[in-house]
């Protein structure tokens, strides 16, 4: 798609609605969305029905699939403020300088609704450097001048009633008298070259001439050459001693930024996640062979014994430990002592038959004069009080012998 044919379809989509608006539902002040996003503005006057600079024929029809509005001239959406028109024309600078001079400047780009008789550079052709700086050595004077170019609401020259003087009161306070007939437009008895420029905070019509009050007088002489040069179209009263007043600028929107230094607040924010947590495993595959790590532990007093089992999969690494187990090894020495007499077993031994004798006894087992003294529970001293008591009766057995000898025989 060329250039010619990209701007012929953004122009044609600014003539089609996002929706269906019929004439009576159009009021002042409204804004109708385009198929390409942009906006039109709806300006109702007493006479005419206006969408942005461009006015409705009337005979508006109505279809099934929408409604067909008749216009005057082509549509644009305004793009540009009026601070914005001025700057990129190039042909306004001294009007610029003044409205800065004055204090005015943020007005050309707040938003808003106004309307702009803005005085070209031609307009101040005939002032000389000191005319300009006296001009703006007074703030209230040059406030009144300025202030007279601009008044609330949008007015373009097809919402003006044709043939008739139209009264618009200023910002400064006294009234323009507007006309728009034949298709040209006056201010004040002075052509408007070019007029309805339409701004995003209201439209803009050029005049080659300064505008002034023809209710506000002159105080000073100065003043008053200043002002004849200036204004050729109407005379300039004079009264001895007249002050300009201040103007109060309700109208402006300040903007106002405060600037405290000071530390800022520091907040802390602990932010609670419900659910369950999420869980990352994370597998570190070392390659290479496995690290045997030595590891001797020295362990005070009696050593504790901890038996661990310890499952290693893949590869195990093999630790050495070595314990140290400092001072010598308790020994616990038992000894048992036997206080009173020794213990005697007495033995009684039945023999039962047709012809039996009884006989009745007491073994004794010789331990006088031996000394178990100094035996102790130990596996040795018990071998050594067996072979004491085994001595003992080997010395009965000669007297048990003779015993049964003699028994015997007198069984016999």
């Amino acid at each position: 798609m060329s250039m010619d044919q990209s701007l012929l379809r953004i122009i044609l989509e600014n003539h089609i609605l996002k929706s269906k608006v019929v004439l009576g539902q159009l009021f002042n002040g409204q804004q109708l969305e385009t198929i390409g996003g942009r906006f039109l503005r709806v300006f109702i006057y007493r006479s005419a029905v206006c969408i942005e600079n461009a006015c409705l024929i009337r005979g508006s029809k109505e279809g099934s699939n929408g409604a067909l509005h008749l216009m005057r001239t082509l549509l644009k959406p305004a793009e540009n403020t009026m601070f914005q028109i001025l700057t990129e024309n190039g042909g306004f600078k001294i009007f610029l300088s003044l409205m800065e001079d004055a204090g005015l400047t943020d007005l050309l780009k707040q938003e808003g609704d106004f309307t702009l008789f803005a005085p070209s550079d031609k307009a101040f052709a005939g002032l000389s450097s000191s005319d300009l700086s006296l001009l703006r050595s007074d703030t209230d004077a040059l406030r009144t001048i300025l202030l007279y170019h601009i008044n609330n609401g949008i007015f373009i020259g097809g919402g003006l009633e044709s043939g008739v003087t139209n009264l618009l009161k200023s910002l400064q306070g006294s009234n323009l008298r507007v006309m728009f007939a034949n298709s040209s437009m006056q201010v004040n008895s002075v052509l408007v070259p070019e007029s309805d420029i339409m701004a995003t905070n209201g439209v803009v019509h050029f005049v080659n001439q300064v505008l002034y009050p023809a209710d506000i007088p002159v105080g000073n002489q100065d003043w008053l050459m200043l002002l004849k040069r200036l204004i050729s179209y109407m005379q300039i009263k004079y009264i001895s001693g007249f002050r300009y007043q201040e103007i109060p600028l309700t109208f402006m929107k300040r903007t106002v930024t405060r600037v405290i230094q000071e530390v800022p607040d520091e907040r802390k924010v602990t932010r609670i996640i419900q659910g369950e947590p999420t869980i990352t495993k994370v597998t570190r595959v070392i390659e290479g062979q496995p690290s045997i790590t030595k590891v001797t532990r020295v362990i005070e007093g009696q050593p504790s014994i901890t038996k661990v089992t310890r499952v290693i999969e893949a590869q195990p690494s093999i630790t050495k430990v070595t314990r140290v187990i400092e001072g010598q090894p308790s020994i616990t020495k038992v000894t048992r002592v036997i206080e009173g007499q020794p213990s005697i077993t007495k033995v009684t031994r039945v023999i039962e038959g047709s012809q039996f004798s009884s006989s009745y006894g007491t073994t004794n087992i010789a331990l006088e004069g031996t000394d178990i003294s100094g035996l102790a529970n130990t596996e040795e001293d018990s071998d050594r009080l067996a072979r004491i008591i085994q001595a003992g009766r080997t010395r009965k057995t000669g007297s048990r012998r003779v015993l049964d000898g003699t028994r015997r025989r007198a069984r016999d």
